[in-house]
Parts: structure tokens; sequence; C-alpha cells
């Protein structure tokens, strides 16, 4: 199958060559910019770090490497919210990484069972300012300092190139409900129905399928889009659905 990839360039690479491994073939094309705030880092001794994305992995990692002063972070532990995220952190040089292999409640379970030395455990939380979930919420107990360490804004590539595309392509995966929101409003605004009708949208959890078809993201409906979700929250799975035609659950 083909399959539109709409994260930022180098992700997508990475996605297109898992796909051509398993015999599907890549169209990228980046409808979200990410770049770094000028917030600074919080002060202080930190006990853990939690990561909910890759951006924040590269983002805080490049935060280290322009000051000496923070090298220590690369030494507690830190704690991903899934395989990628994970990957991405011990690619960036940090030592003791931890795996949830699911969303934001399974990262919450995971170091709320890990049993740290410390009361109130003093956690650092890169994130950009529209994340969907409260991390500090989902640990009572924790002191979690959340700092926005990137910034993400919608990309609009133009009628053509987005048409274009989506005639090139068989199904979309969408990462976030940011992201399938944007990407649901510039079919209203660049694709007739016909077009878009053939596409199967293969959603990375029910969160994000739902922001496909809420609001105005009703064009889902009205198009007769496929939605499918993964069966967990992470690319191979979401890989997993193309092998069946993309049929997965509809949302």
């Amino acid at each position: 199958m083909r399959v539109l990839l709409t994260r930022a360039r180098e992700q997508g690479e990475k996605t297109a060559r898992k796909l051509a491994a398993a015999g599907h073939q890549a169209i990228i094309l980046p409808l979200m910019t990410y770049r770094d705030s000028d917030e600074n880092l919080p002060g202080g001794r930190f006990d853990a770090i939690a990561f909910t994305s890759s951006e924040a992995v590269g983002s805080l990692a490049r935060r280290i490497d322009a000051d000496p002063s923070l090298s220590r972070l690369r030494e507690i532990p830190a704690f991903c919210v899934g395989a990628a995220t994970a990957l991405a952190c011990r690619a960036a040089g940090f030592r003791d990484v931890h795996s949830a292999d699911g969303d934001a409640a399974a990262l919450a379970d995971l170091m709320a069972r890990s049993g740290f030395a410390v009361q109130n455990p003093i956690v650092l939380y890169p994130a950009q300012p529209n994340r969907s979930n409260d991390l500090g919420a989902l640990l009572p107990g924790f002191d979690v300092r959340e700092f926005t360490a990137y910034v993400v804004e919608p990309f609009d590539p133009g009628p053509q190139l987005f048409l274009e595309a989506i005639l090139g392509s068989d199904a979309v995966f969408l990462y976030s409900q940011r992201s399938a929101s944007h990407f649901a409003d510039l079919l209203l605004s660049h694709v007739e129905a016909a077009f878009a009708k053939r596409l199967t949208l293969i959603a990375i959890s029910e969160k994000t399928a739902r922001a496909i078809t809420d609001g105005r993201s009703l064009v889902a409906k009205d198009a007769g889009l496929r939605v499918a979700v993964a069966a967990s929250p992470d690319e191979n799975a979401m890989i997993s659905l193309l092998a069946g035609g993309a049929g997965g659950t509809t949302a």
C-alpha cells in the first residue's frame, strides 16, 4: 500500500524505511512544523524525566548539548511513553531508559511502580503547550515540573501538493489529535469528497480517531472515509493494519 506520512521529514523518513521493509511505499508530506521554544529549563534537581514524544527528547538533548552543565540529566532515569520514544532517548545519549509501551496513563503507571528512593519525586516533563494529557494529574505524589520544550504548528502545503499526495495514497498515518484535526481541515479546504473517499485514515489511538470525526472534522463521515484505529498506541501496530488492507477498528 501507499502510505501518506504527515509528520516532520526526519521522522517520516524513519517510518518510510519501516514501511519499505514491510512491502509498502511511503509518501512524505509534512503538515506540522516543530521548533524549540525559548522557555528556560526549570532549575533545581530532578529525580526523573518523563518523555511523551521523540520531539521532546530531541529538544532536551539539544539544550544539553548547548550547555554542558546540564549533562547530568542524561544520567537520571528517563521514562518514555513508548518504544519509539525510548529508542530516540537512547540514541540521544540518555543512560537509564524505561518504556511504558503505551499511552500517558501507562507511562504514569510505570513511574508510580518504579520505587523511587525519595518521597515526592521531582520529575522534569519537557513537552509542547497543546498536549492532550495532564501528566501531573496522573501522578499524585510526584512533583511534575512541566515546561514548554518545543512548539508544534500546523502547515498548509497548498491545494496542489496536498491533492497530489492524496491521489497518490491509499492510507494516511495520523499520530495525534491535533495533526488529525488539521489533516481533516485540509481535506475540507483542498479536496473534493470523491477524491478523499478512497482513503483509509489509520489513527494511533481512539482519541486521535475521534479528532477526525468531531467538529469540523465531520468531513470524515461526510466523505465516507474509513478510519482504522491501531490495536496499541505504537507505529508497529499501525503498520500491521496495512497487511489486512487497513481494515482494523473503525472509529
